[in-house]
């Protein structure tokens, strides 16, 4: 068993009907933190994606609801649809931007239901 990592951003700046991004990788050596010295810089040509992509498993979702109370969880929940979360220990989030308490323990709700429906 192994760890899967995701990570996960919202791309319309706040905007109605957001657009999540979220990439799954199980490589502990895809996590930068925004302190570390060798962060993946901003690519706006996608010359030879094929390499920068590799093993990671991206997923984008349209959500247009707008619901900020229940918004990230059921965003997570949703990304997660598909991943055959059997073969991973322990699931870590980075999620981009500022989470509360509540948050953190609705997204853990969320994903612990999720994981039993399964």
């Amino acid at each position: 068993m192994r760890n899967l990592y995701v990570g996960i951003d919202e791309s319309n700046h706040g905007r109605p009907q957001e657009i999540f991004v979220a990439v799954f990788s199980d490589n502990p050596e895809d996590i930068k933190n925004e302190t570390d010295e060798i962060c993946f810089p901003k690519q706006r040509r996608h010359k030879d994606i094929n390499s920068r992509i590799g093993q990671r498993d991206y997923r984008f979702l349209l959500a247009p609801f707008s619901n900020e109370k229940y918004l990230i969880s059921n965003v997570a929940v949703s990304l997660l649809s598909g991943v055959n979360l059997d073969r991973y220990n322990h699931l870590n989030f980075y999620i981009d931007g500022e989470l509360t308490f509540s948050k953190k323990t609705r997204i853990k709700e969320a994903v612990s239901k999720y994981r039993q429906l399964g």
